[in-house]
């Protein structure tokens, strides 16, 4: 006999979905369930595996799914972002960019890349200290929804000027690795430099 009927979630779809990669220090899921639940509450969490090298989790709520994507996840030293199951856009990092700058002074110019389609939203630093926890980072993430053609499917990065109050800033972005603008490798930030302990450069990002 074949029994049918619904599912144990049939209120979830892939919009109540986020997922992350897995950290290689920590291949087990219930670290990141922790870390999640620190984040938005541990009754938001409905269910959670490891598919294909990624943590994949299903929230109550969409709304729960949206706080996910915009706060991340710290397990242990590491911050780890999270992205929408469902394929929403482009996930677009911004780095330098000043904490005192608004998200309306950057509109103008991810307009110019895509739509974006999610606020634009802090980083946090990635203190393992559960006291430092809310510090943010210099960096923001935004959906954005750009064309094909405009990848070419590979990461899209650059930078682009933001105006504001008399002085311009130099913004980066990234849909993927973070890369040192520098010596333009992959993976390490300007802090690591070779080129900056050196004073091989004339501009400060």
């Amino acid at each position: 006999t074949i029994y049918s009927g619904r599912g144990p979630f049939p209120t979830l779809t892939r919009r109540h979905g986020v997922r992350c990669l897995l950290v290689p220090a920590s291949p087990h899921v219930e670290p990141y369930v922790r870390a999640l639940a620190r984040e938005v509450g541990p009754t938001a969490i409905v269910a959670a595996s490891k598919m294909y090298g990624k943590v994949v989790f299903f929230l109550a709520s969409e709304a729960a799914a949206q706080e996910a994507v915009e706060k991340g996840l710290a397990v242990g030293s590491v911050f780890v972002p999270l992205e929408p199951l469902e394929n929403l856009g482009d996930r677009l990092v911004l780095t330098s960019v000043p904490a005192f700058l608004p998200n309306a002074a950057l509109l103008p110019a991810l307009s110019a890349l895509g739509r974006p389609i999610s606020v634009v939203s802090p980083l946090p630093l990635g203190c393992k200290d559960p006291a430092l926890r809310h510090i943010l980072s210099f960096r923001r993430q935004v959906q954005l929804q750009m064309p094909p053609a405009a990848r070419d499917g590979e990461a899209l990065e650059g930078s682009f000027m933001v105006p504001y109050k008399g002085a311009r800033y130099r913004v980066y972005y990234s849909t993927g690795e973070a890369r040192c603008y520098l010596c333009q490798a992959m993976g390490q930030v300007r802090r690591d430099c070779r080129l900056a302990r050196q004073g091989g450069a004339s501009e400060i990002p």
